[in-house]
């Protein structure tokens, strides 16, 4: 048995004056709500997905275990990373009203 995670993830940057809370100022959309006055980039797992063969015994062969919630979560780690790392300077422009 194998299991797959996959995952979008949002950087909101908040402008100057708004407050830590602005983000909670539009309405929800969707399943993470709305942005308010946030500029938003988002990231998506790289193609497939992150897989882990399940390594557990019970009930059945092939079961997932922790380690392999580990591992997935680790390659979620890495790729979200890596994604967002090289994309520091669109999101840095974006505090400066460009990106």
């Amino acid at each position: 048995m194998a299991f797959r995670v996959r995952c979008q993830v949002f950087v909101d940057v908040l402008p100057s004056g708004t407050g830590q809370m602005a983000a909670m100022q539009s309405p929800l959309q969707g399943p993470f709500g709305g942005g308010g006055f946030a500029q938003t980039i988002s990231f998506v797992n790289t193609q497939g997905g992150y897989i882990s063969a399940g390594a557990g015994t019970s009930p059945t062969t092939g079961a997932l275990v922790s380690s392999d919630v580990t591992t997935l979560l680790n390659s979620l780690r890495s790729d979200m990373s890596s994604q967002i790392g090289a994309q520091l300077s669109r999101i840095n422009n974006f505090l400066i009203g460009q990106g």
